[in-house]
């Protein structure tokens, strides 16, 4: 457990521009207790997490908000950073594409513009990640984003399905 606070403390220090003010230690202690509970309550792996941390990981921003303390709502970004892309024990090669392509999926599938789509799915998070953990590779039609995000996740699906 100590190695994981440690590990939180590092990518809190590491991602600063997260929570657009200084942290007190009391925050930082706060963050990190939250932070296990998104995990252990995502993974089960622990005890499951009160209202807040529900409301994190169901996506419900207004129930989020409305649980959040100020420390929590500075926070925010950073969970949710933590509920998708963090986890203590490395995922394999196969988990975290099937992870990227779900994040994807929703992205896709989201009533954001064609061109926000575009900006979340040729990320370092999305399709960068993608082509770091496999030989991926897909026809680019270069017409338009919404034509560029069907290409890239028509091959993403394709190679996820192999």
């Amino acid at each position: 457990m100590e190695d994981l606070r440690e590990t939180l403390q590092k990518r809190i220090e590491e991602n600063h521009h997260f929570f657009y003010s200084h942290l007190t230690k009391e925050d930082i202690d706060q963050i990190i207790n939250i932070s296990i509970s998104i995990i252990n309550t995502r993974d089960q792996t622990g005890p499951e997490g009160g209202h807040f941390v529900k409301a994190v990981l169901d996506n419900d921003l207004d129930e989020a908000v409305d649980r959040a303390d100020s420390t929590c709502i500075r926070a925010l970004p950073f969970f949710i950073n933590i509920k998708n892309y963090f986890h203590p024990t490395p995922l394999s090669t196969e988990d975290e594409l099937q992870t990227i392509f779900n994040r994807a999926t929703k992205i896709t599938l989201s009533d954001m513009s064609w061109e926000e789509k575009y900006d979340h799915i040729f990320s370092d998070e999305i399709s960068n990640r993608v082509l770091q953990l496999t030989d991926f590779d897909y026809y680019d039609p270069d017409t338009s984003y919404e034509d560029d995000v069907w290409a890239f996740m028509n091959a993403f699906r394709d190679k996820i399905n192999e």
